[in-house]
């Protein structure tokens, strides 16, 4: 990351910082404070065997540190222009970048930021280019493959071992702090979301189970986010938890409840409430102001249970198959 120098900046001086414009972005490149991921980080070089623990330790609070940093920064770079390794001679660029494990996860630590920087992509491209937060959290909807987990971890290439004076060392997997860490961030930004955008709260629950796939061996660290529920739950409360001021009102883009419950995969939600459609005579699918049914929300969400028992009621006919 590439921060602006908050701290030897007026309050006024550091609010104009976070407008990229050519001056700013000179003034911040000149005089800012670089967070660059493999410096930051201590590395398995130069320890022995007895110091192992410690280098350990001294990397987990490193790690665990990374999100205080990207709330502090007013810059997010990712520098992936096309090189070549110079020790396994393998190309590496962008989609290298986007393949490895902590690369992956930085980058999903800062849209879980409560600051959440915009990312400069810097490739061998003229032109830097970049995306939005929604754009990030639609394409990763039902993609467990593109998961911080899923990535390239050194750890488990060398299948958690390493030879230190002589003797193989265990070293543990780096997945289980990575998970620890995003759980944090990610319920944090889910509450706050909920009160300043809970559409975009919304939109987020629906990339829970994605982010923590190929993670199931680590779930036992994972506190589930205030959407989510199980078979005790119950609609009124709910619909307090992602901020609906009843269990009958809309949300925010018009949305109903049932909507709102396929997005978080919530699924015993969503067979109460078509359970409760049926008995209140099994009215027309509630569609939002972007034209979107529960069936839709199920289909872009990837949540497959939900398209089958919303299929199932017999309520969508050929006419509700698409968007209008």
């Amino acid at each position: 990351f590439i921060s602006g120098t908050s701290l030897q900046h007026s309050s006024p001086a550091s609010a104009e910082l976070s407008k990229v414009t050519e001056a700013s972005l000179i003034t911040a490149v000149q005089e800012g404070v670089v967070w660059l991921d493999f410096a930051c980080i201590p590395q398995l070089q130069n320890i022995n065997s007895i110091s192992l623990n410690q280098h350990a330790q001294t990397q987990e609070d490193a790690k665990h540190s990374i999100p205080f940093y990207l709330d502090r920064s007013h810059f997010f770079w990712v520098l992936a222009t096309s090189v070549v390794h110079e020790e396994s001679g393998e190309s590496r660029g962008y989609t290298s970048w986007r393949g490895n494990g902590w690369c992956r996860f930085e980058e999903w630590a800062n849209f879980l930021s409560m600051t959440s920087r915009v990312p400069l992509v810097v490739t061998e491209a003229q032109k830097i280019s970049t995306f939005s937060f929604l754009s990030f959290v639609l394409d990763n909807l039902n993609k467990p493959e593109r998961a911080p987990c899923n990535g390239e971890f050194w750890c488990c290439n060398c299948n958690h071992q390493i030879v230190m004076e002589c003797s193989k060392c265990h070293i543990p997997c780096e997945r289980g702090l990575l998970v620890c860490v995003l759980n944090r961030i990610y319920n944090n930004k889910v509450r706050e979301q909920l009160q300043v955008a809970p559409a975009m709260a919304h939109f987020l629950c629906g990339v829970e189970h994605t982010l923590y796939a190929g993670a199931a061996s680590f779930a036992h660290v994972v506190r589930p986010s205030v959407a989510a529920g199980d078979e005790s739950d119950k609609p009124e409360a709910f619909s307090r938890r992602v901020g609906f001021k009843s269990a009958a009102a809309d949300g925010p883009l018009g949305q109903d409840l049932l909507q709102v419950a396929v997005w978080c995969h919530h699924n015993s939600m969503v067979r109460q409430l078509l359970s409760r459609r049926d008995r209140e005579g099994g009215e027309a699918f509630h569609r939002d102001h972007l034209g979107m049914n529960a069936f839709d929300a199920a289909c872009v969400a990837g949540n497959v249970e939900a398209v089958d028992l919303v299929f199932g009621t017999g309520g969508i006919g050929e006419e509700l198959l698409s968007v209008p």
